[in-house]
């Protein structure tokens, strides 16, 4: 195990086969060939290899493949993300399209520095002021995907949540380190809710209003939450290190991962490997999500 993360130390940021070119972000055309004002800025991903997990010492258990260390996983397509979690703008016009959704399960969440477990409002009224190009959050896993879906129909593309190690590739944006940016804590990265994150922001950010990774990637970590496609299982990296990055599958109810910790979370959860599950049917108000869309291609 030694030899094994001396090898990986020695490795130069972004040397895990990603391909890190500069970001370049697109929308996706309608299926009419017109413009989509309403459709997220996505940006190319490439192909390529990287470390998923944490290691010893420093995540937990559940973090940790077989032997307890990082295992490579293979993205051997390109695939576009969008740069940031969707926004209350984009969902809401998803919402003007599909009223039957405007109602989604009852949201709970820190409010004023108590938990409420009856946001009535739901996304629209969170509990904090938020503007429209900050990340809906008190969305449930359900409604999520009913967004990609339609993201789908609108666009002729292919659009859906991240498998669990597609957002980690994403994340990590080449790195190796606990951060995108390395293993000390820098304030100016990430929205989270400790001292030693950025502090302008007593709950979400704005979209894009921190750094982005490597990849042209916002708020990966910090800010809020994201819904991931996979059923979250404790010991998933030791039965399923061969079959990633395909999403961990299970029962209808099952917990479903999220990744990147939030607004309302100390540094230790805004590591890159950090994961856990939360039901799919209780949104929270620091909970959002971002899409993927199969296909690295950009329309001309």
């Amino acid at each position: 195990m030694r030899f094994f993360l001396l090898c990986l130390l020695m490795l130069p940021l972004g040397s895990n086969g990603a391909e890190l070119l500069r970001p370049y972000p697109f929308h996706d055309l309608l299926k009419n060939g017109a413009s989509c004002q309403v459709c997220p800025e996505m940006v190319r991903l490439p192909a390529g290899d990287f470390y998923m997990g944490a290691f010893p010492g420093d995540g937990h258990s559940d973090e940790r493949g077989p032997g307890g260390v990082p295992f490579s996983v293979t993205i051997k397509r390109s695939l576009a993300m969008s740069v940031s979690e969707v926004t209350r703008r984009e969902y809401n016009a998803f919402i003007a399209a599909n009223p039957d959704h405007s109602s989604g399960p009852r949201c709970g969440g820190f409010v004023a520095g108590r938990f409420s477990g009856d946001i009535q409002q739901g996304w629209r009224a969170p509990g904090f002021d938020q503007g429209e190009e900050h990340p809906v959050v008190c969305i449930g896993w359900q409604q999520a995907r009913a967004y990609a879906r339609w993201l789908s129909e609108i666009t002729g593309r292919s659009y859906r949540l991240p498998t669990e190690a597609e957002w980690e590739y994403g994340a990590r944006a080449g790195s190796i380190t606990r951060y995108w940016w390395g293993n000390q804590m820098v304030s100016e990265h990430v929205n989270c809710g400790r001292p030693q994150c950025d502090t302008e922001f007593s709950a979400t950010a704005p979209a894009r209003a921190l750094d982005s990774n490597g990849f042209g990637l916002y708020h990966t970590l910090g800010n809020v939450w994201e819904w991931v496609e996979d059923c979250y299982q404790a010991d998933a990296y030791t039965l399923h290190f061969r079959d990633y990055p395909k999403a961990v599958s299970g029962g209808e109810r099952c917990k479903r991962v999220i990744r990147g910790g939030s607004w309302n979370e100390g540094d230790w959860s805004v590591r890159a490997s950090n994961r856990e599950g939360w039901l799919p049917e209780r949104p929270l108000n620091d909970i959002g999500f971002r899409v993927v869309r199969d296909g690295g291609d950009m329309p001309i």
